[in-house]
């Protein structure tokens, strides 16, 4: 499958995730990406990045820049899932195998719900990484 369909899909599914949680103010975004990201990664406010019209949160390899519309959980733990699969693994099996992780030990949402969600979108990632305790460790 051709990575742009690839990330399409990823960005349907989590508009319809992020429809599902509140807003958070900075400083608990910033708790959370730094609980969950391997390396200090500074986490900031700032306009965004424009894509399709719309402005949206990113990781430049040093710094995750949240946009106003992005600061939900979702966003913040997707951007660390880039920290931690790299640059080169786009929106690849690699990098949703930690962003579903993080979204399921994070609490954003369960694992039978995240289930059904990526296969609402046909986002194909082992069932086996996803079905997590929420004490289970990131790795």
């Amino acid at each position: 499958m051709k990575a742009a369909v690839y990330t399409r899909r990823v960005y349907a599914m989590e508009k319809e995730l992020e429809r599902m949680q509140v807003s958070l103010p900075m400083y608990a975004l910033q708790d959370i990406g730094q609980y969950y990201a391997r390396d200090e990664v500074k986490i900031v406010a700032g306009r965004g990045m424009k894509y399709n019209g719309r402005l949206l949160s990113y990781y430049d390899g040093e710094k995750i820049v949240l946009a106003r519309n992005g600061r939900k959980a979702s966003v913040v733990l997707h951007e660390v899932a880039h920290s931690l699969a790299g640059f080169a693994a786009g929106h690849g099996p690699k990098f949703m195998r930690h962003y579903c992780r993080l979204l399921v030990v994070a609490g954003v949402i369960g694992g039978y719900a995240l289930e059904a969600l990526l296969h609402k979108y046909n986002i194909r990632v082992p069932v086996k990484q996803i079905r997590l305790d929420r004490g289970s460790e990131v790795t």
